[in-house]
Protein backbone atom coordinates (compact mmCIF):
# COMPACT_ATOMS: atom_id res chain seq x y z
CA UNK A 1 0.00 0.00 0.00
CA UNK A 2 1.41 3.35 -0.61
CA UNK A 3 1.99 5.72 1.75
CA UNK A 4 -0.41 9.25 1.34
CA UNK A 5 1.62 11.91 1.06
CA UNK A 6 1.03 15.11 3.19
CA UNK A 7 2.73 17.77 0.59
CA UNK A 8 0.48 20.45 -0.65
CA UNK A 9 3.10 21.70 -3.72
CA UNK A 10 2.76 19.17 -6.57
CA UNK A 11 6.13 19.96 -8.27
CA UNK A 12 9.96 20.02 -7.27
CA UNK A 13 12.12 22.69 -8.35
CA UNK A 14 15.71 21.55 -8.86
CA UNK A 15 18.70 23.73 -9.76
CA UNK A 16 22.32 23.88 -8.99
CA UNK A 17 24.18 26.36 -6.36
CA UNK A 18 27.81 26.11 -5.24
CA UNK A 19 28.97 24.56 -1.34
CA UNK A 20 29.66 28.02 -0.88
CA UNK A 21 26.08 29.21 -1.68
CA UNK A 22 24.36 26.56 -0.15
CA UNK A 23 26.38 26.65 3.35
CA UNK A 24 25.34 30.59 2.97
CA UNK A 25 21.33 29.71 2.00
CA UNK A 26 21.50 27.36 4.44
CA UNK A 27 23.06 29.92 7.22
CA UNK A 28 20.42 32.21 6.26
CA UNK A 29 17.70 29.96 6.74
CA UNK A 30 18.37 29.36 10.38
CA UNK A 31 18.44 32.72 11.43
CA UNK A 32 14.99 33.37 9.47
CA UNK A 33 13.86 30.77 11.86
CA UNK A 34 13.08 28.64 8.60
CA UNK A 35 13.98 25.05 7.00
CA UNK A 36 15.72 25.69 3.35
CA UNK A 37 12.59 25.26 1.15
CA UNK A 38 10.59 27.52 3.39
CA UNK A 39 12.74 30.14 3.02
CA UNK A 40 13.85 29.91 -0.78
CA UNK A 41 10.14 30.29 -1.33
CA UNK A 42 9.78 33.09 0.80
CA UNK A 43 13.09 34.71 -0.75
CA UNK A 44 11.82 33.56 -4.65
CA UNK A 45 8.41 35.37 -3.67
CA UNK A 46 9.96 38.29 -2.15
CA UNK A 47 8.33 38.24 0.90
CA UNK A 48 10.03 39.77 4.11
CA UNK A 49 12.63 37.72 5.53
CA UNK A 50 12.39 38.30 9.43
CA UNK A 51 15.93 37.19 11.34
CA UNK A 52 14.29 34.70 14.09
CA UNK A 53 15.43 36.21 17.73
CA UNK A 54 18.04 34.07 19.07
CA UNK A 55 16.62 32.49 22.93
CA UNK A 56 19.01 34.60 24.40
CA UNK A 57 17.71 38.13 23.42
CA UNK A 58 14.41 36.93 23.71
CA UNK A 59 14.99 35.52 27.31
CA UNK A 60 17.14 39.02 27.97
CA UNK A 61 14.31 41.03 26.89
CA UNK A 62 11.95 38.94 29.62
CA UNK A 63 14.19 39.28 32.06
CA UNK A 64 14.81 43.52 32.10
CA UNK A 65 10.76 43.28 32.14
CA UNK A 66 10.65 41.70 35.18
CA UNK A 67 13.68 43.81 36.71
CA UNK A 68 11.21 46.60 35.60
CA UNK A 69 8.30 45.44 37.12
CA UNK A 70 10.24 45.01 40.66
CA UNK A 71 11.50 48.86 40.43
CA UNK A 72 7.86 49.72 39.76
CA UNK A 73 6.48 47.78 42.98
CA UNK A 74 9.53 49.59 45.10
CA UNK A 75 8.55 53.02 43.89
CA UNK A 76 4.98 52.35 44.39
CA UNK A 77 5.91 51.17 48.33
CA UNK A 78 7.74 54.49 48.68
CA UNK A 79 5.67 56.93 47.42
CA UNK A 80 2.97 55.10 49.40
CA UNK A 81 4.37 54.98 52.73
CA UNK A 82 3.30 58.14 54.64
CA UNK A 83 5.20 56.83 57.95
CA UNK A 84 8.64 58.00 58.60
CA UNK A 85 9.78 54.81 56.64
CA UNK A 86 11.76 56.51 54.63
CA UNK A 87 13.42 59.66 55.70
CA UNK A 88 12.68 62.47 52.66
CA UNK A 89 16.26 62.75 51.87
CA UNK A 90 16.32 58.90 51.51
CA UNK A 91 13.44 58.40 49.51
CA UNK A 92 14.60 61.82 46.91
CA UNK A 93 17.66 59.79 46.73
CA UNK A 94 16.04 56.64 46.01
CA UNK A 95 13.41 58.45 43.69
CA UNK A 96 16.35 59.43 41.78
CA UNK A 97 18.19 56.41 41.68
CA UNK A 98 15.24 54.56 40.16
CA UNK A 99 15.09 57.10 37.58
CA UNK A 100 18.40 56.15 36.69
CA UNK A 101 17.45 52.66 36.53
CA UNK A 102 14.78 52.63 34.47
CA UNK A 103 16.73 54.98 32.14
CA UNK A 104 19.34 52.21 31.64
CA UNK A 105 16.78 49.36 31.17
CA UNK A 106 15.13 51.57 28.44
CA UNK A 107 18.53 51.74 26.68
CA UNK A 108 19.10 47.89 27.40
CA UNK A 109 15.63 46.99 25.85
CA UNK A 110 16.27 49.58 22.67
CA UNK A 111 20.18 47.53 22.17
CA UNK A 112 18.64 44.16 21.98
CA UNK A 113 15.55 45.52 19.91
CA UNK A 114 18.14 46.83 17.79
CA UNK A 115 19.89 43.85 17.31
CA UNK A 116 17.07 41.44 16.97
CA UNK A 117 15.78 43.51 13.71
Amino acid sequence: MKKESKRKAAIQIKFWVTVKDKHAIDSNAEIAGLDRSKYLKKLLMNKKLIAKPSPISVKMLYQIGKIGNNINMVVRVINASHTTVFYSETKATLLKEIEELKKLLGECIQLLKSSID
